[in-house]
């Protein structure tokens, strides 16, 4: 214990501090430390350093050694040049030396080092900090140290050294983490592994005038904060002067925010009918709308709005502007409102039409008058009829263009995002949250997580399902990148009654008739889909339907008797054919329903029912196919 009170004296009080020990225990004399090992090591290196052996330096060294071994964190305090940095490089070197001479002393181990500069980094950057905006942990240069010190298991000691002048605002930081038992804890409760921590700033050295450079500190600081008091007066002179008149200004904007807030619901009104009407129009129609029609109309209605409406302002600042036009947008008003007009405005078109119901009123509109080309992915001739429409000036609406693809775009950004941040959170690095607390549930017992079946549903497990995801993402990248599949997969589709609609559509504008008059007429292909090598002339190839509550037979093309414990069989390949003005439902023919998945009922939101397919009963009548369920 003696060993250990001993560093923390000064040089001019150990006397006093030997003598009170002397009136606690008189008679008693402890014999002086022996470093044994340690000091001949110590010895050795001066020597073959070049440097003299002072023996109250050696006992220095010595000191360091017993506080490491005692205590997790220690400081060397000291004026410059007093031996601070080589102590410890000695004592460095002597343990290796040791290491090698005594191999079965475990209190001697390689050292490495790893040193920091603390008043080079700001608090955060040492330590780390919390982003509250992200909720993520940001590591410092001491964490990260801490972070690949802990992760070396082995018996090597490992140093972080913080060199650099006392500071409080580090050292007391040190303080309240580090304690004398050699543990480091920190706010989680968590204890890595041991390692020997050194805060070098400054170390204690026998000079004989210590009053005298002490004082010459205590004067340099007082010059210092001297400097620093005459600095913060003129800078408050300064500011005092120039806040003079700074409640007038204050007064004057107070004002001019009370009538601009006495105009926002007018304001708000012509704003928003600027955002839905005034994108087509130039600059000087926009102007007549705003001041001849939208505001006269606000007043009439006695709802306050200003007078010089200026829809940029209105919905932009000025920083944002500039930083427009830094970017290269022209500084004029008109480039200024369309730039707002397309960051304020992305969900507008939503609002307006969330679930396509535009697509009537523009055929009625422009069909009439200016014969609109409808096109869809569907047709065979879509780029031939899309270079006619550019050649003869007409319209062209595209419907169901890609939106297959955007639904499976969103379903894979929404998966990589949940394992992404499971992977992050299970780390520590965020806070897991009720999603990600349901999306680890449910990959832990090899389930679907319920966000991943909003775009389709689904009753399989979460192998099955990974794999039947990746076929479809294939039947679709197949598409996009080549051409028209000779046999589409119905059950590869998110909303396959929207393709079977589409289908409808593309037949009845190629043959001039109305899509309520068609309906499909069903035949069984008996061929392999690698035998297919053309798309049917009129209709679609489909594939992937299953028959349940009945067996199928392939010889004579109907429903049979299911083998026994065969629940489910997968039906050939069947051809979607529209016609006009459907026959009656032949005798001998069962009108299967087709469903999306097993689900029958499906939701309120998403029906599971798709169609009817007419197939015949074979030898049994097709009520007993009804009281069987099939389909």
């Amino acid at each position: 214990m003696l060993d250990l009170i001993k560093p923390k004296l000064v040089y001019l009080d150990l006397p006093l501090f030997m003598a009170l020990l002397s009136d606690l225990f008189p008679g008693v004399e402890l014999p002086p430390a022996d470093g044994g090992v340690l000091r001949r090591a110590i010895e050795a290196e001066l020597r073959e350093a070049n440097m003299q052996i002072v023996p109250e330096f050696v006992t220095k060294i010595t000191q360091v050694f017993d506080c490491k071994v005692a205590r997790h964190g220690n400081m060397l305090v000291g004026r410059t040049g007093s031996g601070k940095s080589e102590a410890w490089k000695c004592l460095q070197r002597a343990l290796g030396r040791l290491r090698k001479e005594e191999p079965e002393d475990d209190r001697f181990q390689k050292v490495h080092v790893y040193t920091i500069n603390p008043l080079a980094l700001s608090n955060d950057e040492l330590y780390g900090c919390f982003e509250a905006a992200t909720h993520e942990w940001q590591d410092g240069v001491l964490a990260r140290i801490m972070r690949t010190v802990c992760k070396d298991e082995s018996s090597e000691q490992k140093w972080i050294l913080f060199d650099g002048p006392v500071d409080t605002l580090w050292i007391e930081s040190m303080n309240t983490t580090l304690d004398d038992n050699k543990l480091l804890t920190l706010l989680s409760a968590w204890s890595p592994t041991p390692a020997s921590l050194l805060l070098i700033p400054h170390f204690p050295h026998p000079h004989p005038y210590p009053r005298y450079d002490e004082s010459i500190s205590r004067k340099q600081a007082l010059e210092v904060e001297l400097s620093d008091l005459e600095g913060k007066l003129e800078r408050a002179e300064k500011l005092v002067t120039g806040l003079a008149g700074e409640r007038i200004r204050w007064e004057a904007s107070i004002s001019t925010y009370e009538v601009s807030l006495s105009y926002l619901p007018g304001d708000v009104v012509v704003a928003a009918a600027f955002m839905s009407y005034a994108g087509p129009f130039p600059s000087e129609y926009r102007d007549e709308l705003v001041k001849h029609t939208w505001l006269p109309q606000v007043k009439a209605l006695n709802i306050p709005a200003s007078e010089l409406f200026d829809f940029a302002l209105f919905l932009a600042n000025p920083a944002l502007v500039r930083d427009w036009n830094i970017q290269g947008l022209p500084s004029d008003s008109f480039s200024t409102e369309n730039g707002v007009m397309v960051t304020r405005g992305r969900r507008w078109p939503l609002m307006i039409d969330p679930q396509g119901q535009a697509n009537k009123w523009i055929k009625n509109m422009e069909g009439r008058t200016r014969q609109l080309k409808v096109l869809n992915l569907q047709m065979s001739d879509m780029a031939r009829q899309v270079e006619i429409a550019i050649q003869f000036g007409l319209p062209v609406l595209m419907q169901d263009i890609l939106q297959e693809v955007e639904r499976y775009n969103s379903l894979l950004v929404t998966v990589r995002r949940s394992c992404v941040e499971l992977q992050r959170g299970i780390r520590g690095l965020v806070v897991m949250s009720a999603d990600l607390d349901m999306v680890f549930d449910a990959l832990y017992s090899a389930k679907v997580p319920a966000a991943w079946l909003r775009t389709y549903p689904s009753l399989k497990p979460l192998g099955p399902w990974t794999r039947d995801l990746l076929t479809r993402i294939e039947q679709l990248a197949t598409w996009v990148e080549e051409t028209y599949p000779r046999v589409y997969w119905l059950s590869g589709f998110t909303y396959p009654t929207g393709f079977l609609t589409a289908v409808l559509q593309t037949t009845a504008r190629k043959s001039s008739v109305p899509i309520d008059t068609l309906s499909f007429e069903f035949s069984i292909i008996n061929l392999d889909e690698r035998e297919i090598t053309a798309p049917p002339k009129e209709g679609v190839y489909i594939k992937g339907l299953f028959l349940e509550g009945a067996g199928w037979d392939f010889e004579n093309g109907c429903l049979c008797e299911p083998n026994p414990m065969e629940l489910i069989v997968p039906m050939p390949i069947l051809l979607f054919r529209p016609v006009e003005n459907k026959k009656r439902t032949a005798k001998g023919v069962y009108v299967c329903p087709l469903y999306l998945y097993p689900v029958r009922t499906g939701t309120r939101e998403r029906p599971s029912f798709m169609i009817n397919v007419d197939l015949r009963s074979g030898t049994a009548d097709p009520d007993h196919w009804i009281m069987r369920g099939t389909a």
